[in-house]
Order: C-alpha cells, then structure tokens, then sequence
C-alpha cells in the first residue's frame, strides 16, 4: 500500500516549554473551584468573564456551522445539552 502524499509535521520542544506548560496546567483553577451551573457561572465576582467566554464559545459554534438549525419533526422530543465549565 503507497503511503499518502502529505507533509509530516514534526514539531521540537524544549524542556523549557513543556515545563512552563505544565506550570500552567497545575496553577489552574481546581474542580472546586469551577462553577458547576450557568446560574452560578453568572452569580460569581467574575460572572462577566464566564459570560463573554460562553458568548465567544457561542459564536464560534456558529461561525464554524457545527450544527443546523431545523425543524423539530412532530412527536420527536429533542435532547438537551448544558454548558460544561471547565478549562
């Protein structure tokens, strides 16, 4: 079988970056510390801030057509979904 004719991707990273990285990913914010509803999402001191990333989050769905808008068919009962707040 021929392998496909496409560019290979090989990225290097330092030892410096993958360690910055992970400082990052530790000083997050905990579980705890996320918001488990929209309600409490929009109640905390830094309500705006989880508002404009749902906006944003939103607006991307939309930009990238990840989903259509239809009709809903007589007798179907649609799923729900809700936002997950975590980074």
């Amino acid at each position: 079988m021929e392998k496909p004719n496409t560019p290979e991707v090989h990225e290097e990273t330092s030892d410096t970056e993958e360690t910055f990285f992970a400082g990052i990913a530790s000083t997050g914010p905990s579980n705890t510390d996320l918001p488990r509803t929209l309600k409490e999402a929009l109640s905390r001191p830094d309500g705006e801030l989880w508002k404009s990333a749902l906006e944003e989050e939103l607006l991307s769905l939309n930009t990238n057509a990840v989903y259509d808008t239809v009709p809903l068919p007589k007798g179907v009962k649609p799923i729900t979904s809700k936002p997950v707040f975590r980074i």
